[in-house]
């Protein structure tokens, strides 16, 4: 299964060094080739969220974070 996320952005480092990393949605795509396409959570969700907190049901971190 190929999961394709988007580039790390300038405010996805700025969370991730707040403590409070960008959660991922992995939707739509081509279930008959394993293809994925990741989708961001919204930037004040993530804001908000409590420092080192899991990430929301049907959400996950970039993987390696």
């Amino acid at each position: 299964m190929t999961q394709f996320f988007p580039p790390e952005t300038f405010i996805d480092r700025l969370l991730k060094r707040m403590g409070r990393p960008r959660a991922f949605r992995v939707e739509g795509g081509n279930a008959n080739y394993g293809v994925f396409r990741a989708t961001p959570e919204p930037l004040w969700r993530s804001l908000f969220r409590k420092k080192g907190a899991a990430p929301p049901d049907g959400w996950m971190y970039r993987p390696g974070e």
